[in-house]
């Protein structure tokens, strides 16, 4: 009976959809399904496929707000490439630290640098597209807003600061 209750108790916590999350992110990361790679020692993977894992599970998480430090470290060219496509199509919103200009101006839609004095705050690269999603009255309901260490992403449907 503890053994029914204990299932019953991981289902009722999300533990099956965790798990599910969990396959999907490791297949796509990694290219092995999770019941093989949750038994692998983590010591042995690359640095990028660590940090692959990571983030692919971030950004299918559940979560609507993400902060990242340098998401791009230790990630060879493909990785980063997909790090930046996904950051573009993501419907969250994501503050990241990075001192990775090419990363920024691929992504960012604000910049915030952080100097001496006031801190000041620009239009990213990718702002026209925030403008004209603005301008044209698609904002996202729980009204998510974007500000940055560096550079921020925010997705399609949220709303900017100005």
């Amino acid at each position: 009976m503890r053994y029914a209750q204990a299932l019953a108790d991981w289902g009722d916590v999300g533990g099956y959809e965790a798990e599910t999350l969990w396959d999907v992110c490791t297949v796509a990361a990694l290219g092995t399904p999770y019941d093989r790679a949750s038994g692998a020692r983590c010591g042995r993977c690359r640095a990028a496929s660590r940090s692959g894992l990571v983030l692919e599970c971030l950004l299918r998480g559940p979560d609507e707000v993400l902060m990242l430090d340098e998401p791009d470290n230790y990630l060879d060219v493909p990785t980063k490439r997909w790090l930046e496509e996904q950051l573009l199509e993501s419907p969250k919103t994501v503050l990241f630290v990075s001192h990775d200009r090419e990363l920024l101006a691929r992504t960012a839609s604000r910049i915030v640098t952080l100097e001496p004095g006031p801190a000041g705050s620009r239009p990213g690269p990718t702002a026209e597209v925030s403008r004209r999603t603005t301008r044209l009255g698609r904002t996202g309901s729980s009204g998510s807003r974007s500000c940055a260490g560096a550079g921020t992403r925010s997705g399609p449907s949220s709303r900017r600061w100005s």
